[in-house]
């Protein structure tokens, strides 16, 4: 086999040009679950602001306390039952965040109650934190927001994360 063989050194560049399109088909794939998985969840984050701070001029510009009370949410509300799972409407828009249940849940843990029980485990919920901070980054990379995702790392979020990652 000769090196120097036009024809051989032709083959390799197309193995190596097929292995890189292997390599980045898996990437599309992998990166195509991963948004699908984010914007439901990003939705529901969207919905939270909405709701939550209905006052605001703009309640979708994320800041870090908005992302915190929503990650809080998350930490200690009952795991949601995906079988049978129907979409609650609201004029033609799936409705992800109620908002009952994220009362439910302030109304737990003010009242001391054991918020342990069947919630969301760590792999879940970094879900969520994942999908948020991917968001800010949108919201950085198109001028919507000043906020950066190490911006996201505040004390009260670490300590959060450390509450659900070792419960």
């Amino acid at each position: 086999m000769n090196m120097n063989d036009p024809s051989n050194n032709l083959k390799r560049r197309l193995d190596l040009l097929d292995a890189k399109v292997t390599i980045d088909c898996k990437r599309v794939k992998a990166s195509k679950n991963t948004d699908r998985a984010y914007n439901s969840k990003v939705l529901e984050f969207l919905q939270f602001c909405d709701v939550s701070q209905p006052d605001e001029k703009n309640p979708r510009v994320i800041t870090p306390l908005k992302v915190f009370e929503f990650l809080y949410y998350c930490a200690f509300r009952k795991k949601k039952k995906t079988y049978c799972k129907k979409n609650n409407l609201a004029n033609g828009h799936v409705v992800r965040f109620k908002y009952e249940e994220y009362l439910d849940v302030l109304d737990m843990a003010h009242n001391g109650v054991d918020e342990h029980i069947n919630v969301i485990g760590f792999g879940q919920w970094n879900q969520y934190y994942c999908a948020i901070k991917r968001h800010v980054g949108h919201q950085y990379s198109t001028k919507e927001s000043d906020l950066k995702k190490e911006d996201l790392v505040t004390e009260q979020i670490s300590k959060l994360i450390n509450v659900v990652s070792y419960r």
